[in-house]
């Protein structure tokens, strides 16, 4: 093996041996989603890693969902880039001002992303006992793309019929603010963080020089 050959393999070896460990220790892991009240576009926000500082159970500062209806929370921010999401779970909390009703129909919880209209990628639905003002969410949801300029989003429908008692208030401040975690392959919406960059850039290095070299080597062949 000539020199030049294991100079090309000492500087890949020596690339992938500086990225790994910055990258396994910098990964973007969970981000937390909280459901606010406040309103975009006819749509409620989710405030990535910042709860409401509304004391718990605040008058007015919850969504009311009426019977066989839905109500959809924007991420705070739209995708810088497209963001993709590798399937994994969703953790959740959703918490109610009162224990939603007994009921034959469900409450139904979806993940997704918004364009034009939603794009749901996993649910969970549950029925209420008429006790619980807390629900615990996991829901499973496969891979799936944010485009640019476009938005993530948590779709809550009330499947109850319609009639008295059936609408539903979710508490959206304090303690027992309603939210949501992403998976701990989340690449770091709305743009994926600095780790993802450097694997990258170290890949498209590794493929440069190698065919860089195989150029230079074919040219040395030819000029025999």
């Amino acid at each position: 093996m000539k020199v030049k050959q294991i100079l090309a393999i000492f500087i890949v070896m020596l690339l992938v041996a500086v990225a790994v460990p910055f990258i396994a220790s910098a990964a973007p892991g969970t981000q937390v989603w909280y459901l606010n009240d406040t309103t975009f576009s006819g749509k409620y926000v989710m405030d990535k890693g910042s709860p409401s500082a509304a004391s718990p159970n605040e008058a007015g500062d919850y969504v009311r969902i009426s019977a066989w209806s839905t109500a959809y929370w924007f991420a705070d921010e739209a995708a810088q880039c497209a963001v993709g999401f590798p399937a994994g779970t969703w953790d959740g909390q959703l918490w109610f001002m009162s224990a939603p009703p007994v009921g034959t129909n469900k409450i139904k919880v979806h993940v997704g992303y918004y364009d034009t209209t939603f794009h749901s990628q996993g649910y969970q639905e549950f029925s209420p006992d008429g006790s619980q003002t807390l629900f615990v969410m996991n829901i499973s949801a496969g891979a799936f793309t944010v485009p640019n300029t476009k938005w993530l989003m948590i779709q809550v429908e009330n499947k109850y019929t319609t009639g008295e008692g059936h609408n539903i208030d979710l508490d959206t401040g304090g303690s027992s603010q309603s939210n949501f975690t992403s998976p701990g392959s989340d690449p770091g919406y709305p743009i994926p963080e600095l780790p993802t960059i450097v694997l990258l850039a170290t890949g498209l290095v590794c493929v440069a020089g190698y065919f860089g070299f195989k150029r230079r080597k074919q040219g040395y062949i030819k000029a025999q």
